[in-house]
C-alpha cells in the first residue's frame, strides 16, 4: 500500500523541520517546500495527498497557492 503524501510548505525552515520529522517518524511520506512558487511546482511533481500550508509566504502567500 502506498503512503500517504504530504507536502510541507512554510517559509521558516525550523517549522518545515519539525513537522516532517513527526510526520515521517509516523509513517507518512513528505516533500516541502519553502515559499508558494514552490509549493505550486512541488505539487504538480509530488502529487501531495495533503498539504500544509502556512499563509504569510513570500511570493505567494498560502491562499493564492490554494488558488
Amino acid at each position: 500500500m502506498r503512503k500517504v503524501r504530504i507536502l510541507v510548505v512554510d517559509d521558516d525552515k525550523r517549522n518545515v523541520v519539525l513537522l516532517t520529522s513527526k510526520l515521517q517518524a509516523d509513517g507518512y511520506e513528505t516533500d516541502t517546500a519553502y515559499d508558494g512558487l514552490e509549493a505550486i511546482k512541488k505539487a504538480e511533481s509530488f502529487n501531495p495527498d495533503l498539504m500544509l500550508l502556512d499563509v504569510m509566504m513570500p511570493k505567494i502567500d498560502g491562499h493564492e497557492v490554494c488558488r
